[in-house]
């Protein structure tokens, strides 16, 4: 009988899941699934939500609700914890006698499954921001991922309330913008429906909804396409920010990892990299890289680099955690390289 790999790369929003065979063929694959962040929704609803989408999964393959599957690999947004991680996963055990090994880790830890089997770093930058580092050795670092009370710099949240504030803060007469507001309170009036600054406040409180707080952004991102200056500053500033993610954990990246062909991969996950040509400047500055790749002013705070996209879900990867290293892996399928510093083509040859 084949076996069967399932993975699902989960956050507060949304799902993705895959479904993946022993020889390393996608079967099924859903987008827009139901969140399962255990902390929005309690850890025995979102047990109920894992097992909804892996039936899911075999109806979208054609197979059987009583097909047993090999392992089931869970990468979700919350679970940072290795003692609620272990409490998800006897939850799902209890609850279906169908799934042999069941292994649960951060949304963070998909993405570098999905590009290779050395490990690298991910970088998110969705409705939220977050950074982890895997080192061939498996030694990790974090930077971020503390909700957008304490963190999230360089998200798409992050970047929309940059943008309500310079409005707010100039129209209170507190402190001027840089650059003019027109364009961006434009913008912020007609996302939230608002007529002036005090419109802002059920959005602060009994209304308050990340997600569409953050989808502000899309406007943002329309405003730099088209040379908004405020706009393109905002986006400068959120580079600077994911940057400074990179530079958090920098000391404990290892020799070895800087060494591969790609240097260090650093998977680039969310909505915001679709406007990486904004947030490139502040990016690359950060990093002490000036210009156009090579021209080099100062020592590059990290020597070899390439700044990947995936071109699958990383629900790929989710599925990879809970299979053998047996299933067959082609990594080079499932990515694009948007930015390298430091790597020239015959590293890749």
């Amino acid at each position: 009988m084949p076996k069967y790999f399932a993975g699902i790369e989960g956050g507060a929003t949304h799902s993705s899941a895959a479904l993946i065979d022993e020889n390393g063929q996608i079967v099924s694959q859903l987008q827009n699934q139901p969140p399962t962040n255990h902390w929005l929704l309690g850890l025995e609803k979102c047990g109920d939500q894992i097992l909804e989408i892996v039936d899911s999964l075999k109806e979208e393959a054609g197979l059987a609700k009583d097909v047993p599957l090999a392992g089931l690999g869970l990468c979700l947004s919350g679970c940072e914890q290795r003692e609620t991680n272990n409490e998800l996963r006897d939850i799902i055990k209890s609850k279906t006698s169908l799934i042999e090994v069941v292994k649960v880790e951060s949304d963070t830890v998909g993405p570098i499954l999905t590009t290779s089997d050395y490990g690298g770093i991910v970088l998110i930058s969705g409705t939220g921001s977050n950074c982890l580092l895997i080192n061939p050795d498996k030694s990790e670092a974090r930077c971020g991922g503390w909700s957008y009370l304490i963190g999230d710099e360089g998200s798409a949240w992050w970047i929309a309330h940059k943008a309500v504030l310079y409005c707010i803060k100039e129209r209170d007469n507190y402190k001027k913008a840089p650059f003019s507001i027109d364009y961006v309170w434009e913008s912020v009036k007609e996302h939230f429906g608002i007529d002036d600054n005090a419109g802002m406040l059920p959005h602060c409180y009994q209304s308050f909804d990340k997600p569409f707080y953050a989808k502000l952004t899309l406007k943002l991102a329309e405003g730099a396409d088209h040379g908004d200056q405020l706009c393109r500053l905002i986006f400068r500033k959120a580079g600077e920010a994911l940057a400074k993610h990179i530079l958090a954990i920098n000391s404990k990246i290892s020799s070895e990892l800087i060494a591969r062909p790609l240097g260090v991969p650093i998977v680039c996950i969310g909505s915001v990299w679709k406007s990486w040509k904004h947030l490139k400047e502040g990016f690359t500055h950060t990093l002490g890289i000036i210009g156009e790749e090579g021209d080099v002013s100062r020592k590059p705070l990290l020597q070899r680099f390439s700044l990947v996209r995936l071109n699958v879900q990383s629900a790929i990867g989710a599925a990879f955690l809970a299979s053998p290293p047996s299933v067959p892996r082609d990594y080079s399928k499932n990515f694009n390289v948007i930015y390298s510093f430091g790597v020239t083509s015959s590293d890749n040859e």
